[in-house]
């Protein structure tokens, strides 16, 4: 046999088995589609004409998995009295529970559980059916998988919990359900926040009434080295509601501050907007009392010219340099805000000021002057920035010096802290 005839009879010995694999790869598209689509004939046609049951795409998703995510039931119930297996799971992870769940299709979940499937099976993330319901606030759906056994105390690979994500949603509701079915409110998340935490930052007063009946001694942790009790972590997120809520939950909180942020600014006084210092400035924050302490240095941007009036009605001229250094201490009387990382008030202020400085063109020598501030102003502050605008009143005897002061001041914070005080849930 020559050789173009043995490639032709090779060719006429595979074909037909070519042609079958092609057909079935054609029909297992089609019944995606169908399924995809609730075209309940077609999948009973297709799976009649030997159709592949748990043909997957390239993602991983079968036929199952599009009907429960669609909420075509009745195609969920032919694919599954067919054979189709509930358990298996595409390259996400993401179960036809899960995603019955999540577009919370209870017959379709019933359907599932029937013919087998995981309740507590998790996806790549490690979320399972009950987390994504309590994410969005699905309560019926939740209460439903924990009528069948849902365990609710799984956590994702980020140490979430359903509760922890509940409580981050504000869904108090299912916060009391998760907690009656024994889920453990001590859970922290991998950024080592609990649904305590969530809580108070949301100044969720009936959430703490509810944990509060399935927990006590609560402690939140900020950072590795120390504890701050619930009292404590609302007033360093300025939660006032849920300050006095947890009060009269019998919490009570301790009297020392809570140091967490240094502050470096820049800032500029004027007397009269004529006779400007500028400087800077480092200090310490006190989220907890709203309060700082502050060093600082002034110095005059320019010499001042003086003028002085002599006997004759002429005037003798010369020029003062002057410079201070501060001490302050401040505190913020804040309004309520919902964003725990801005917050903004009325501020009071005391200085310290020891000021000195020379003349030229005299030989008369300025006294050093030690003096005493105060101030009032206002302030806002985001997580990282702040300004500042007040009024002052002082006295540095400057020759024709106003007493009184308008200072501005900008700058940053350097967070001191371990753990960061806002957390957040980015998988849902």
């Amino acid at each position: 046999m020559t050789k173009p005839r043995r490639i032709l009879f090779f060719l006429l010995l595979f074909f037909p088995c070519f042609a079958l694999s092609q057909t079935l790869a054609e029909k297992n598209n089609r019944l995606l589609v169908a399924a995809y689509q609730g075209q309940a004939d077609s999948v009973l046609s297709l799976l009649l004409d030997s159709a592949d049951i748990n043909c997957r795409n390239e993602e991983g998703v079968t036929p199952l998995m599009y009907a429960a995510e669609k909420g075509h039931l009745d195609i969920v119930k032919i694919l599954l009295y067919n054979g189709a297996d509930p358990k298996l799971d595409p390259n996400s992870g993401r179960t036809a529970l899960m995603s019955a769940a999540i577009q919370n299709y209870p017959e379709i979940v019933y359907s599932l559980l029937i013919y087998g499937a995981n309740i507590n099976a998790d996806d790549a993330d490690g979320i399972t059916a009950l987390t994504y319901a309590c994410g969005y606030n699905l309560y019926d759906m939740a209460s439903y998988l924990l009528q069948n056994f849902a365990n609710p105390n799984i956590v994702t690979h980020y140490s979430t919990s359903a509760l922890n994500c509940a409580a981050y949603f504000g869904n108090t509701e299912i916060v009391g359900l998760l907690l009656r079915n024994n889920a453990n409110p001590n859970i922290k998340s991998e950024n080592g926040a609990c649904a305590v935490e969530y809580a108070i930052r949301n100044n969720d007063v009936a959430m703490l009434d509810t944990l509060a009946k399935y927990q006590t001694d609560i402690k939140v942790y900020i950072n590795t080295k120390q504890k701050v009790n619930v009292v404590d972590y609302a007033k360093i997120l300025n939660r006032r509601n849920a300050v006095v809520a947890l009060r009269k939950l019998g919490y009570h909180g301790s009297f020392l501050p809570f140091y967490d942020k240094i502050s470096v600014s820049y800032n500029a006084c004027a007397f009269n907007f004529k006779d400007i210092f500028m400087g800077a400035g480092i200090g310490i924050f006190d989220s907890k009392y709203n309060s700082s302490f502050e060093l600082g240095f002034n110095k005059r941007l320019a010499r001042k010219r003086i003028l002085e009036p002599q006997p004759d009605g002429s005037f003798y001229q010369f020029w003062e340099k002057k410079q201070y250094l501060y001490a302050s201490f401040e505190k913020l009387f804040a309004f309520k805000t919902n964003n725990i990382q801005r917050r903004q008030g009325i501020f009071i202020r005391l200085k310290g000021m020891y000021a000195w400085g020379s003349y030229e063109g005299t030989s008369q020598k300025p006294k050093n002057k030690l003096s005493f501030v105060p101030g009032i102003g206002y302030a806002y502050m985001s997580d990282n920035l702040f300004v500042k605008a007040a009024y002052e009143y002082a006295n540095l005897d400057n020759y024709y010096g106003s007493k009184h002061w308008i200072t501005i001041s900008a700058g940053f914070f350097i967070p001191i802290n371990k753990r960061k005080l806002n957390h957040t849930i980015t998988w849902m």
